[in-house]
């Protein structure tokens, strides 16, 4: 029977980690915060340049802001990647 197959399967568990790892983690969380950071400045330098365009009667260009969207997006994909890599 299929069942009595699948309960046979052995459970890996968790797993250890190497040597090391602390220190790659230290590492990521770090590079978390500084990017966290960055995006937040360049959210904040996008809205001041539109509000001056706005003030100084110019058009609006959002393609920084579309640009700054895709960052946030590439970044949160990556710490859900490596939080799923790490097992934390």
């Amino acid at each position: 029977m299929m069942v009595d197959f699948l309960a046979q399967i052995p459970d890996p568990g968790a797993g250890t980690a190497p040597p090391g790892a602390d220190r790659f983690l230290l590492i990521t969380e770090w590079g978390a915060w500084i990017l966290t950071g960055l995006l937040f400045i360049g959210l904040l330098v996008h809205v001041a340049r539109i509000v001056m365009s706005r003030q100084q009667g110019q058009g609006v260009d959002l393609g920084g802001l579309g640009w700054w969207v895709a960052g946030c997006i590439i970044f949160g994909s990556a710490a859900t990647f490596i939080s799923v890599l790490t097992g934390s």
